[in-house]
């Protein structure tokens, strides 16, 4: 577990997965393998895979810790969700998430504020968890906070956001 103090804020890595996903032509259309080759070495392994050739991206959250509270920076992927575009994702159900965060020492109710960076699924997964057949908010009581531009077209499934960041 990564974790950092910046003055009395305590800042912790949780860390959902760390998988290879995409080529690097693929998140770079103008990538050649002629302008990538003399980078490879620096890039290999722990950037790109050996294997697979695809770019290698943490999943990740951060969990901010003040005086006064609890903040969670991004959802990740979560469980239960369609993501056809990534089949690992895809309906994924692990407690990879909850128990790398409870290994950090905080519970999804201790949470007071979760930060989304934007809405990509990757960003937002944990905020909704599946409950008796739906989608309900994982940590219901807690505000959420995102950037009023991101959410135009997105609010339907949202509950008391705030857009005020």
């Amino acid at each position: 577990m990564d974790d950092w103090r910046i003055g009395d804020i305590r800042v912790t890595r949780i860390l959902e997965m760390c998988d290879p996903l995409r080529t690097p032509t693929e998140w770079f259309p103008d990538c050649t393998d002629e302008a990538l080759e003399p980078h490879l070495h620096w890039l290999t392994p722990r950037s790109i895979s050996p294997a697979t050739s695809r770019i290698i991206l943490p999943i990740q959250s951060f969990l901010v810790r003040t005086g006064r509270h609890t903040i969670l920076v991004d959802g990740c992927v979560g469980n239960d969700k369609t993501i056809a575009d990534f089949p690992h994702w895809h309906r994924r159900n692990d407690g990879t998430f909850l128990e790398r965060l409870a290994n950090a020492g905080v519970a999804p109710d201790e949470i007071d504020y979760v930060l989304c960076t934007h809405l990509h699924v990757d960003h937002c997964g944990w905020n909704t968890r599946l409950v008796d057949g739906r989608l309900d908010t994982d940590i219901p009581q807690r505000p959420l906070h995102h950037g009023a531009a991101r959410v135009r077209g997105c609010t339907g499934g949202f509950r008391r956001c705030h857009t005020d960041l």
